[in-house]
């Protein structure tokens, strides 16, 4: 190997700037530079320990912790808060069960708490979860005892009929028809005791009451003599098929005086009434013509 001669001039001009303070210098910027790059390593490493760190904790820790609350809610009978809390989790774990869960005891204990149209909109929101459209029977069942109690019948008879089939409500929506009728009979408002009496079907004496609160009102009517009151009356006998010929008898002598009285058009409304009663039909066919026609003879 062929020795190799050093070159003064060269290795003099290489060491010329060199001096103890520059040497010092270089060896501290290049102590800087490497603590420099093992900061920013491991500012990049706990960079992404973080972002790591963020989705784990929104991922797990989060969830657990709204869980956890939420169950505290349960256990302190704060209902919806509870609700709300398994709601805002999704489908995590179980949440969306007990969510509805929640929502349900919330119910019970408005049911519990006689807050009865809003258990029932509750149960109702529940669908068919558990035995939800029983409960919500069961809460109109209830709200219309309790309404009963206070002898509040409107508020009873509303309730009931919403309560379906539940236990005896159908024999409970009859007796509280009949209770009206009797009060609105009491007050005398005939049309609405009428229509009360009709409804509570045969419940006791429900079809004579029937009958007798329809005789005063048609005779009401024909005493005071206005049309309207009378086609009332008279629509709602054909409509409870109540019978009663001794008033069809004077309503038709009535509307043959005002025929005779040359008053053919409130003639024929009268007879109009009476359908299928002696020849009210064929009088009334007569009296619009004859309205229209002066001058006919009488048949």
């Amino acid at each position: 190997m062929a020795k190799r001669y050093r070159n003064p001039r060269r290795d003099a001009r290489a060491n010329q700037f060199v001096t103890p303070s520059s040497a010092r210098r270089a060896i501290r910027n290049i102590r800087i530079h490497h603590v420099l790059k093992i900061t920013l390593r491991t500012l990049i490493i706990l960079g992404i320990c973080s972002v790591l760190g963020y989705f784990a904790y929104q991922r797990y820790f989060v969830p657990q912790y709204t869980y956890y609350r939420a169950e505290r809610s349960y256990a302190a009978g704060r209902y919806q808060e509870a609700a709300d809390l398994f709601s805002s989790l999704g489908p995590w774990q179980d949440s969306a069960d007990r969510a509805w869960q929640s929502l349900y005891s919330l119910a019970q204990d408005d049911l519990v708490h006689s807050r009865f149209d809003e258990a029932a909109r509750i149960f109702d929101s529940l669908g068919e979860w558990e035995d939800a459209p029983l409960r919500v029977h069961e809460t109109y069942y209830r709200k219309g005892q309790w309404a009963l109690e206070r002898n509040d019948l409107d508020t009873a008879l509303e309730a009931f009929l919403a309560s379906g089939d539940y236990e005896d409500s159908q024999t409970l929506v009859q007796d509280v028809y009949y209770r009206l009728g009797d009060m609105r009979f009491q007050q005398e408002q005939y049309p609405e005791a009428a229509d009360a009496f009709y409804h509570s079907g045969v419940w006791e004496d429900a079809l004579y009451r029937l009958q007798e609160t329809m005789r005063i009102y048609a005779t009401q009517a024909l005493d005071r003599n206005e049309f309207s009151m009378i086609s009332d009356a008279w629509k709602r006998l054909r409509e409870y098929h109540v019978e009663l010929e001794d008033l069809d008898a004077q309503l038709y002598e009535n509307a043959n005086t005002l025929m005779e009285k040359a008053e053919y058009e409130q003639a024929a409304d009268l007879f109009h009434l009476l359908p299928g009663y002696r020849d009210s039909e064929m009088l009334e066919s007569w009296c619009r013509s004859r309205g229209a026609q002066e001058g006919d003879d009488l048949p």
